[in-house]
């Protein structure tokens, strides 16, 4: 009760504090009315590299959001679920320790040996390495950004396999080689029902030799206080972490032609527990363990990335190449709840999950210069990568009161992925009279991949697709680009294991692809204060990887495998809207809605005709507000509001063939987000608050059988303070 009244005095004081203190700077002097506001460039032109090239992200012909690295900051966006906060269409739960699941319109499932959405750091494919058991991508931290651009719909033909529904790239700031620089930042805040949280940023630029070598250090240290208790064991706010990430990069421009980049990033990270809630209320933040309470929760997660990007300046062309290499490793235990199943299951345990993975990777990438009307990028890409999973103690299956422990060799689950795959790719387009743009690219992508398990079974097979795209843009005026755009997927196939195979199990399923059309306008008006974007799109899904059951013909027993479920059909839109109805304020509001079912299944398939694909909201709204004033003549401030909401999604497991119907359903859900800055004597002072509306539902609905929600960080309110040197 007494933390209860605390929070709420809180959140009170905090929200009449900002108002108070933003009327209070209404009445100071305003700044000179012909100098250029933060708040004014939001409405400057942006480049972006969707299409491997710098080009107007008003140009694009397909919808991109593309956020600056300094509106990060501003609003809190430190990994890919705070970005899902921000961008309509994307769609991110995450547990902890780079257990993510990452989707763009639809395009979802957490089976399988690759991604679906690719996700890029500068010229380097950090895409998933699912196992088939957990859907995992690379924990990126969105530190020292330049921005961070997101592709909607299908990316194959530039960006490749695992591009099914759209890309995210992470673009870093390069080295400034002309001055020496830096800037230190600290966070606190506290989290309602939870322990206090603690952070540090660092970057540290210098030039080693001017204007030819230099080189940028980021690091971050994070504290992050836990908020979920588990009292079954006596434990409260069970799920703090902490991590720290440095990244190096270097660049060095011997000629005005050659630039070469090396990008280094170490990231470690330690939790105690998963942001995982598992008892209703949600509202309560609590998780427990059916039988053995003391069973581990914790984790650990780390990565390194290593890149070596060379660009040459040809004059008709410019020549890449990047060389990347990372290595994962996650050690993990995990709980399940299984609430309704063939078999009268009660809980799962994984005391001990190991996971690691490697991926080397070589593109050769060539591209027109220039602003004539014919522009064309070629290119080959070669990929080796593996991913290695061990359930180190097996896993133990509580039935009721009995206990049923199986064995790593007894699970039969695969132990090693292999891939080698390679890619050829092009893109070419034609302005004519410098308002009509055509254009297209195909890929061809072959995937020679391999598989064994824990009994030294081995199966192999070449997965292979060409993947297209094209296009049309048409400039109606200075202002106004409308474009249409038709563009395909594909993410490779791979195998269940030998031992269910022998059971009765299919030895393998086949690859995923989509297919998308979208029409849009991307448009400014009132020279430049008012900007309206608004995409339509209708796209097909085929052969989803799900898990079903199955009994076995052999002996009669279960069969759990992953098949290829059948075609869901996507319709959509999103819209933005940009308006800056006064001198340093700027409103923006924007979301998507979107439609998805399947129209046809397999005989297999854990769905039915007319269900929506899992883990999909209906919709997205995103709104802000952003206003730059002067707390005195010299005291710059700047208030920022955020809301975003979306939309109820579905989990839809129907494994007794559609009799029993496990359906879960996700309530929507509400943040709010706002930041108060002033600048005083070269440092930046930030009050900040988080989740104000207290928003505890899950961000994902998890079928019937499964009880797993990620749950995101309850209010949360702090202070930050920056010195840029």
């Amino acid at each position: 009760m007494l933390k209860s009244i605390g929070s709420r005095f809180v959140i009170t004081s905090f929200v009449w504090s900002i108002v108070a203190l933003a009327c209070a700077a209404a009445d100071q002097e305003q700044p000179d009315q012909n100098s250029q506001s933060s708040v004014e460039r939001a409405f400057e032109e942006i480049t972006v590299t969707a299409q491997k090239r710098d080009q107007s992200i008003e140009t694009v012909p397909l919808t991109v959001t593309a956020i600056a690295g300094e509106d990060l900051v501003r609003r809190g966006i430190s990994n890919a679920q705070d970005l899902s906060f921000a961008v309509p269409g994307l769609s991110v739960f995450d547990t902890g320790g780079g257990r993510q699941d990452i989707s763009i319109r639809g395009i979802d499932s957490i089976r399988g040996t690759s991604s679906l959405t690719g996700v890029y750091l500068d010229e380097i494919p950090v895409t998933g390495a699912q196992d088939g058991f957990t859907p995992s991508y690379l924990d990126v931290r969105a530190l020292d950004l330049q921005r961070v651009e997101v592709l909607k719909g299908p990316q194959g033909t530039l960006f490749g396999e695992g591009a099914v529904g759209g890309v995210i790239r992470y673009v870093t700031n390069d080295p400034d080689l002309a001055k020496f620089g830096g800037q230190m930042t600290v966070n606190g805040f506290a989290t309602r029902d939870g322990d206090p949280s603690e952070a540090i940023v660092a970057i540290l630029n210098t030039p080693l030799l001017r204007d030819e070598l230099g080189i940028r250090v980021v690091a971050t240290y994070e504290n992050n206080g836990g908020w979920i208790d588990q009292p079954t064991a006596g434990r409260t706010d069970i799920n703090s972490n902490a991590l720290w990430d440095i990244r190096l990069k270097a660049l060095w421009q011997p000629t005005s032609r050659l630039s070469i980049t090396s990008l280094i990033d170490v990231h470690r990270n330690k939790g105690n527990a998963s942001n995982v809630v598992n008892v209703p209320p949600f509202s309560q933040s609590l998780f427990q363990q059916a039988f053995d309470i003391h069973a581990p929760t914790n984790y650990k997660d780390s990565y390194e990335i290593y890149n070596l990007t060379a660009t040459y300046d040809l004059g008709f062309a410019n020549l890449l190449s990047s060389t990347s290499y990372y290595t994962t490793r996650s050690d993990a235990a995990f709980t399940q709840l299984l609430y309704d199943m063939p078999v009268p299951l009660t809980e799962i345990l994984f005391p001990d999950y190991r996971k690691g993975s490697t991926t080397a990777s070589q593109e050769l990438r060539l591209a027109s210069s220039g602003d004539g009307a014919l522009k064309w990028v070629a290119g080959v890409n070669v990929k080796r990568s593996g991913i290695t999973s061990d359930y180190v103690d097996g896993f133990d299956a509580y039935l009721f009161s009995k206990t049923v422990t199986l064995t790593a060799d007894e699970l039969g689950l695969h132990d090693f992925e292999h891939s080698r795959a390679w890619a050829g790719f092009g893109d070419a387009s034609y302005t004519f009279d410098s308002r009509l743009e055509i254009g297209g690219g195909l890929r061809y992508f072959s995937d020679d991949r391999s598989s064994s398990d824990t009994t030294g079974a081995h199966e192999a097979g070449v997965f292979s697709k060409w993947t297209y795209r094209a296009y049309v843009r048409f400039s109606a005026s200075d202002n106004i680009n409308l474009y249409a755009n038709t563009a395909s997927g594909f993410r490779s196939g791979g195998f269940n294991s030998q031992a269910l195979a022998a059971r009765g199990a299919n030895p393998s399923y086949g690859p995923e692809t989509s297919v998308f059309y979208e029409a849009g306008m991307k448009s400014f008006f009132l020279n430049g204060r008012m900007g309206f974007d608004i995409a339509l799109y209708q796209g097909k899904y085929s052969d989803q990887l799900q898990d079903t059951f199955a009994t076995s013909p052999v002996d009669g027993g279960l069969l759990l495998y992953t098949v290829n479920a059948g075609v869901a059909v996507i319709k959509g839109v999103e819209v933005l809207l940009n308006v800056s109805p006064v001198e340093n304020l700027t409103l923006s509001a924007g979301g998507d809605w979107i439609d998805t079912k399947y129209t046809t299944v397999s005989a297999a398939a854990p769905v039915l005709v007319g269900d929506p694909i899992s883990d999909t909201p209906q919709y997205t709204a995103v709104i802000s507000a952003a206003y730059s004033f002067r707390w005195t003549q010299t005291t710059p401030g700047r208030l920022d509001v955020g809301f975003n909401s979306k939309g109820k999604a579905y989990a839809i497991d129907r494994v007794s063939g559609g009799i029993d119907k496990p359906v879960d359903q996700s309530s929507p859900t509400y943040f709010l987000q706002a930041s108060l800055e002033a600048g005083i004597d070269g440092f930046q002072f930030r009050l900040f608050g988080r989740n104000l509306l207290d928003e505890r539902h899950p961000l994902n609905p998890a079928s019937a059988d499964v009880g797993v929600y990620s749950q995101a960080r309850p209010r949360s309110v702090g202070i930050s303070v920056s010195t840029t040197f």
